[in-house]
């Protein structure tokens, strides 16, 4: 009998633990908490391109290509000259479906001197 409590108590007491600290959490507040996020959605603007650059990148990488394409879009609206914004929010653009937007801003990475973005006009882009 001392054998089956004491092998009730390893089973639940790990499984109960588990599902308290790392189940879902309905009340958790679902926005990033990575701290370069902290001025996203406040009064305050990213001061230059490359703000808003590193901003779109986060999204970027968490595979949220709608938002990454708002804040790349905002880094050329402050920079028209900011290559990498055009060249990633080409990928974003590709990878939302927007093949003909995605092959305009990788010409004009390009056109501003990016060399990779030859590759893929190449490879994706008719004319």
């Amino acid at each position: 009998m001392k054998n089956l409590v004491f092998i009730l108590i390893c089973c639940t007491i790990p499984f109960s633990a588990f599902s308290q600290n790392y189940g879902p959490d309905k009340n958790a507040d679902t926005t990033y908490k990575h701290e370069s996020f902290q001025n996203i959605g406040t009064k305050e603007e990213p001061a230059d391109a490359s703000e808003d650059y590193k901003y779109a990148t986060l999204y970027f990488e968490k595979e949220n290509y709608k938002n990454a394409i708002i804040y790349y879009t905002a880094g050329i609206q402050k920079d028209p000259k900011h290559i990498p914004s055009y060249y990633h929010r080409g990928i974003s653009y590709k990878k939302t479906g927007k093949l003909e937007l995605a092959c305009a801003d990788w010409k004009k990475a390009k056109e501003l001197g990016d060399k990779e973005a030859e590759k893929l006009i190449t490879k994706y882009c008719k004319d």
